[in-house]
């Protein structure tokens, strides 16, 4: 290869690392709560929980879960998919009885609808206009601790929920409210924060 389509090639390479930059990757095992939101909207949830095993076997709460989704999709879908899908229900290989299942949901608002939840995904000005307030005064910036400004934001995505897990965002986290942690892999932790979390990200 020539000198030149090796600088191509190395040119090419940072672009696609550039481009993929700020959005967190799911670790390969997840072993707590979680939450992941992609750029459409769409929402996969890992729910970990301690198994009773006296009570139910794996497969009895496959078919639980599985019943449970095909009777929200019955009475909700639009002939546009399916809305919720529960994509594996496993135990855990810690040594532990917790298990592990995995939904894909279309939207947030399916999200809420089947879990009796709250999570928002949009930009702010849409979340202001759907009824959640966002006061950038009190958000802190991941780097520094400085609070957002009200007036550079509106047009920058926002994610707020009240769910208590490991959120991963499809955009650079920046901001966030009281309680909430930035791990090192990008994700942020809901676990300490009193009500709904704000994630302000950079775009």
């Amino acid at each position: 290869m020539s000198r030149y389509l090796k600088a191509a090639a190395c040119s090419l390479l940072c672009m696609l690392a550039l481009l993929g930059c700020g959005e967190a990757k799911l670790p390969e095992h997840i072993e707590v709560n979680t939450l992941s939101v992609s750029r459409d909207g769409k929402v996969a949830a890992y729910l970990v929980s301690d198994f009773e095993k006296e009570y139910y076997d794996i497969g009895e709460l496959t078919s639980m879960a599985m019943e449970e989704a095909a009777a929200y999709n019955t009475e909700h879908a639009a002939g546009n998919g399916t809305p919720v899908v529960v994509e594996k229900v496993e135990t855990l290989e810690d040594g532990t009885s917790r298990v592990r299942i995995s939904y894909q949901y279309d939207s947030a608002d399916t999200f809420n609808g089947f879990n009796e939840g709250d999570l928002f995904f949009g930009t702010v000005s849409e979340a202001v206009s759907a009824g959640y307030p966002v006061e950038a005064g009190s958000l802190e910036s991941v780097t520094g601790g400085a609070a957002a400004d009200g007036a550079k934001v509106s047009g920058k995505h926002v994610l707020i929920t009240d769910e208590k897990a490991f959120i991963y965002c499809p955009y650079k986290v920046a901001y966030l409210s009281k309680g909430a942690v930035l791990n090192a892999d990008g994700s942020v932790d809901t676990t300490g924060t009193d009500g709904s979390c704000v994630i302000l990200m950079a775009k």
